[in-house]
């Protein structure tokens, strides 16, 4: 799908979408994950075709001290013209009322006057925030499945949501933007709910993911950063399967927003989904020089990991972290089959 500032927004569907620079996931959430505005570094992972495309912001020593080419490369995590410049002012209002508390305040002891802090029957621990609209934290987090939503189809032609589904959603989040609250889409809102997770503490090496798939559905599940936000629609297939979330859940009927807090093992587990991902990333990549070499499917993928391994050991100043294309290209390269 490719968007045209002639094109509608795709919240109001009124005014035109001349909004460029327009964030998926809000850019204070993805800053522990790809570093603040003009100094990202980032990596794309293209399952498909097998490729991961790098990006560091205008103001990332990577770009100034070796002269790397940054104007024609885009912002993995920024989109022109999908929104109207209303729009996208009233979702940073929003964003903006609930930064604090999302991103400084919730794992800060100095504010624990701002939180409950308890647990469930299954010794899942949880925190509500006390400071918060329910309402402002529900649309927040609506916006962000539509935004997904709408990167899917740009970025792979497909959809995360049923057209009904992404309208139920669309409508909550343009009332709220037009009037701050939600009184004539009630309806709509009450068709989700949803869960929230994070850990008390990341470090550095912590694995953390913005992504999400279209094989992750009923519920679908949304990687940001530091949160996994886990959404369920009222047509969902019922799971016998206890939930130790249950009720540390997210809807129009909640009095207070509550987040999940679990153990670093969960939290890992959890994380472990994206190892599907790179199993079928080395498959695909197995797969394309089967066709040109002819080698077994394992030996391909070795001798593609052991490039990369002996790329990342070597490159010391790490100036281009982009060594699967380069292992590509090398392999292309022996093998008879340029760029």
């Amino acid at each position: 799908m490719t968007r045209k500032p002639e094109d509608d927004c795709l919240i109001c569907i009124t005014n035109k979408a001349t909004k460029t620079g327009s964030h998926f996931v809000p850019a204070n959430m993805i800053a522990p994950c790809v570093n603040k505005r003009t100094e990202e570094e980032s990596f794309d992972i293209d399952i498909a075709n097998g490729g991961i495309d790098t990006f560091f912001g205008r103001a990332n020593k990577k770009n100034n001290e070796h002269g790397l080419i940054t104007d024609k490369k885009k912002n993995h995590y920024m989109y022109d013209y999908i929104f109207c410049p209303t729009c996208e002012k009233q979702l940073g209002v929003l964003e903006g009322k609930l930064s604090d508390d999302l991103m400084v305040y919730l794992r800060d002891p100095k504010y624990k006057n701002r939180y409950w802090h308890g647990e469930n029957e299954m010794g899942q621990h949880a925190k509500k925030f006390l400071k918060v609209s329910n309402i402002d934290f529900l649309v927040l987090f609506f916006s962000i499945v539509l935004r997904y939503d709408i990167v899917f189809q740009i970025k792979h032609e497909t959809k995360l949501l049923p057209d009904d589904k992404f309208e139920k959603t669309r409508k909550v989040v343009d009332e709220y933007l037009k009037i701050g609250d939600i009184i004539d889409t009630i309806d709509e809102a009450s068709f989700f709910h949803f869960h929230l997770l994070t850990k008390y503490n990341f470090v550095k090496v912590d694995p953390t993911f913005i992504l999400t798939s279209n094989n992750w559905d009923e519920p679908n599940i949304f990687f940001l950063c530091q949160f996994i936000l886990i959404w369920h629609s009222a047509t969902d297939k019922k799971i016998d399967k206890p939930n130790p979330f249950h009720n540390i859940v997210n809807s129009i009927t909640s009095d207070e927003p509550i987040i999940a807090i679990v153990h670093d093992k969960v939290w890992d587990m959890m994380i472990g989904k994206i190892v599907q991902f790179k199993d079928e990333f080395m498959l695909r990549i197995g797969e394309e020089f089967c066709k040109i070499n002819e080698r077994s499917l394992d030996e391909n993928i070795i001798e593609f990991q052991t490039l990369i391994k002996d790329m990342r050991e070597k490159d010391t100043e790490k100036v281009d972290l982009n060594y699967t294309e380069q292992a590509k290209a090398t392999m292309l390269k022996k093998y008879g089959r340029e760029h």
